[in-house]
């Protein structure tokens, strides 16, 4: 039975060739196109899947809001999820991805390169990736594979294009870009699967900050607003991301404290927590790791599939309903011989299934014609594994069967249900269900192609309204030299003049449109067909525009650092003792050099009074003396500090700065307490000094400087060389001749007339004309240890004039000259000054209860250098 059903069927597929035909190829077609299309979406959904933990996996992100604008940062900094860690329990482990693309990359044996490739999807990573990310290891384990900064650890498909079938443990890869060589130590399976992280090449992320180091980075590494690299976490098992959410806005606070009160920390920036899955479909942020795709591709394409999957079946059933009425009669004989129902419904859903599967097994053959342009179109890379995979079988199955049901469901249920009479004669009365169900799925085909055929027509327009639409200027007349910086805000800023300027040339045709050029930064136009003469002349006038504004910019930033250094009080070098007029003799041999000079003193002695006075009497004196106290001047803040930063360097680099050796360049440089200095910054100050280049952070650009260096401290560099705390070439390179500033007490000659000079600076400045310095109290002042040096002595007058309340001054206005006897002869009349200074910082923070700033001040000292007399004399 089962053969004569096959033969009806095949004789009727054969009577009506061209319905067949048709109706097979255009279900084929659309069967092909849902393919595809499935494909696709499939694709897009499939993103993170690989990863066991992805629905535990997060990216942590960084929003900022600044002068109107909002950035949005797909890296951020190295430190974040460092300290993000320490404060939340919530984060089982973290790792950082630093990209490290693009390498030219050599495999070298015995000095001969055997293979050189260019290798992409590189990253720095912590350790913990391997666990993070379940990576599986071929060679090597995860343990050991990173624990050297020079380990590398690649992909099977990388190990497989530089080795083949050899084991590459042990061997050397060269990245030429860098000079760097790194041995294999690990070979990590393929990702199966789709993900934005493409980990072709792993290395230490411990061996990127090193690097950075040495490069004189280490500020950029510290740096809390760098979008460097990019940060992902693994939350604990159980974790709520929420509870993560809430304690945020604690931890941002601290995290930039110093920056702001909180509620303004927190309106300027937020870091959003981005679970990996979302990442491809969701995330649209800035120096993303890989371009990402967008939902609303997946969506249309979905709609798209489904609106032709619905055509193509209507179409099918439609036409199948439609031809089931010519097959009446031959239902009506059938029961005459003895049909029974149940097997004219198996009949008719039999052909129906066949057609359907035959439409399936064509569509399997457009599929395998088609792929590589689908491929082509999609910028997939799918082979027939992946496009017949296990989900697209199913698909094509499942849509086979559907057809096959709908379209057999009128023959076989409907048309078999009519009286032998009816189907004899093939009766059919208007209205009846068959022509009402093939209304509707006329109506609703034609709708379906009328929408998709309008929306091609919309699209195509709008395309070609992008290609051919006159956009109100020829770019092939116009030609523009375009700035950007302060060149750019200075033609926003004269907006108007500008404007006017542009209207007054003859040769311009569209003034709106250029000045649109201008406000994006462009200069000026040149106009075709131009002259030669004229076109040179402009591109000339533009660069010397731009060294103009260079210029500006380094002038108005020296005027910064005059306008801070001309406030301050100097006075010239005062003294009459032996010691004293030694040294003016040196100032006036050296000072006509341009010699390193490293000065030598304790605190308050007037080594900015000696750096200045060489300066005044160098051939230098008609440029700027910058002053750089290196005690106050933090390890993050160094390199910004004395080379400067372009705008945008880091988060807080709201501007260009130039730094304290740009702004010196051509004057002198006061490099004061050189001996604070930590030793890994000291590399970094020997680069500058022996090159005389500068090179900001946020640019490649070298600067030359042209410095007249002179250092100052109050402690033997000589033996800090010798307890490796100061680098000796550093140490050789600053003190070509050295200048040694005695202790106030070692000149006690010179007390009176110091005092006196003080005296009549403060006399006028304080309005006290009237009031007179008695010989008696300038020779008691005399017998003062003075531990504070020179500037205790000014602190001293200072005070004194302000307290005095008469005409002479007494020595009761100086407290401390009352208790003289018990600072000096103390320990049975001992004059050791160490022990002298020690009791006076006793006393003085005695006196002040414990608070060092004001302890300082009145000693006469910098905080540093209080600190340091208390850690040496165990206070």
């Amino acid at each position: 039975m089962l053969r004569n059903y096959l033969t009806i069927a095949f004789r009727n597929l054969k009577k009506y060739k061209i319905f067949s035909a048709l109706n097979i190829l255009g279900l084929a077609l659309g069967i092909s196109c849902v393919v595809f299309i499935y494909s696709f979406i499939s694709h897009e959904l499939s993103y993170e899947k690989c990863y066991p933990k992805a629905d535990r996996l997060y990216r942590i992100t960084h929003t900022s809001f600044e002068e109107n604008i909002t950035r949005y940062w797909a890296p951020t900094a190295p430190m974040l999820l460092e300290r993000l860690s320490e404060q939340m329990p919530e984060i089982e482990m973290f790792s950082r991805f630093m990209q490290a693309s693009n390498l030219s990359m050599a495999y070298t044996d015995s000095l001969e390169t055997i293979k050189k490739l260019m290798v992409f999807d590189g990253f720095f990573v912590d350790t913990t990736v391997f666990e993070m990310f379940d990576l599986q290891f071929v060679y090597g384990d995860a343990n050991s594979a990173l624990s050297s900064t020079s380990g590398m650890v690649i992909s099977e498909a990388l190990a497989k294009r530089f080795f083949g079938d050899e084991n590459p443990m042990g061997k050397t890869l060269t990245i030429e870009n860098y000079g760097v060589d790194f041995v294999i130590s690990g070979v990590i399976k393929n990702i199966e699967g789709n993900t934005h992280i493409k980990m072709n090449f792993l290395m230490s992320f411990e061996g990127f900050r090193q690097f950075l180091y040495q490069q004189g980075l280490d500020d950029l590494y510290n740096a809390r607003g760098w979008a460097g690299p990019y940060n992902y976490f693994l939350l604990k098992e159980g974790a709520d991301i929420k509870s993560l959410d809430e304690k945020m806005p604690d931890f941002i606070a601290g995290y930039w404290e110093g920056d702001g009160i909180r509620e303004d920390i927190l309106s300027r920036h937020t870091y959003p927590f981005q679970p990996i899955k979302k990442i491809h479909l969701h995330s649209k942020l800035e120096q993303e790791i890989t371009p990402n795709s967008d939902i609303t591709y997946v969506y249309v394409f979905l709609l798209v599939a489904i609106l032709i999957l619905s055509i193509a079946g209507v179409n099918y059933v439609n036409i199948t309903t439609a031809q089931s009425m010519r097959r009446v009669k031959e239902m009506g004989i059938r029961k005459v011989v003895g049909a029974f129902r149940k097997q004219i419904i198996l009949q008719n859903l039999g052909e129906s299934f066949m057609i359907s599967a035959f439409a399936g097994l064509l569509a399997v053959l457009i599929i395998d014609i088609l792929y590589p342009f689908y491929n082509v179109l999609s910028g997939l890379d799918y082979g027939l594994s992946e496009i017949f995979s296990r989900n697209n079988i199913l698909l094509i199955i499942g849509i086979v069967i559907l057809l096959g049901f709908l379209s057999g469901i009128y023959p076989a249920f409907m048309a078999s249900r009519f009286s032998i009479e009816d189907n004899i004669k093939g009766i059919k009365k208007v209205g009846s269900f068959s022509n009402r169900l093939r209304r509707v799925l006329i109506i609703l085909q034609f709708a379906i192609s009328i929408f998709l055929i309008f929306s091609t027509l919309v699209l195509y327009k709008q395309i070609k309204l992008f290609n051919d639409q006159d956009l109100g200027f020829t770019k092939e007349n116009v030609i523009s030299i375009t700035f950007g910086g302060d060149v750019f805000r200075a033609l926003r800023n004269d907006y108007v003049a500008v404007k006017n300027d542009i209207k007054s040339n003859p040769n311009v045709l569209e003034v709106s449109k250029a000045v649109r050029t201008v406000k994006a930064g462009a200069m000026d136009f040149v106009v075709k067909p131009w002259e030669n003469a004229k076109l040179v002349s402009t591109v000339l006038a533009a660069r010397e525009l731009s060294k103009s504004r260079r210029r500006i910019d380094h002038l108005r930033s020296q005027r910064l650092f005059l306008d801070k250094e001309i406030n301050k009080d100097f006075s010239d070098i005062i003294g009459e003792s032996k010691e004293m007029k030694s040294v003016i003799d040196q100032i006036e041999r050296i000072a006509p050099t341009d010699a390193n000079i490293l000065i030598y003193g304790e605190n308050g002695t007037g080594k900015e009074v000696i750096a200045r006075a060489i300066h005044k009497n160098s051939q230098r004196n008609q440029e700027i003396l910058i002053n750089v106290d290196m005690g106050s001047i933090t390890e993050s803040l160094f390199e910004s500090e004395l080379f400067g930063h372009e705008k945008g360097a880091f988060t807080d680099a709201k501007e260009r700065r130039i730094g304290r050796f740009e702004a010196a360049s051509g004057g002198t440089l006061f490099l004061d307490e050189i001996a604070n200095l930590p030793l890994n910054l000291q590399s970094k100050l020997l680069k500058v000094l022996q090159e005389r280049k500068i090179t900001r952070i946020g640019s490649n650009q070298e600067i030359d400087v042209d410095i007249r260096l002179i250092c100052a401290t109050n402690v033997r560099l000589d033996e800090l060389v010798e307890k490796g705390k100061f680098r000796q070439d550093l140490y050789y390179r600053i003190n070509t001749v050295e200048l040694h500033i005695p202790p106030l007490n070692k000149r006690p000659e010179d007390i009176p007339v110091l005092a006196e000079h003080f005296f009549q600076i403060y006399k006028n400045k304080y309005k006290k004309t009237q009031l007179q310095f008695p010989e008696y109290v300038a020779k008691k002042l005399s017998k003062f240890s003075w531990p504070g040096n020179v500037r205790e002595l000014q602190h001293a007058i200072e005070r004194a004039v302000i307290m005095c309340n008469e005409k002479n001054l007494k020595s009761s206005d100086f407290n401390f000259l009352q208790t003289t006897t018990s600072r000096t002869d103390m320990n049975d009349q001992s004059y050791n000054l160490e022990l002298i200074e020690k009791k006076a910082i006793e006393e003085c923070l005695k006196k002040h209860t414990g608070n060092l700033t004001k302890a300082a001040a009145e000693l006469g000292l910098t905080r540093g250098a209080l600190y340091r007399r208390i850690e040496k004399y165990g206070l």
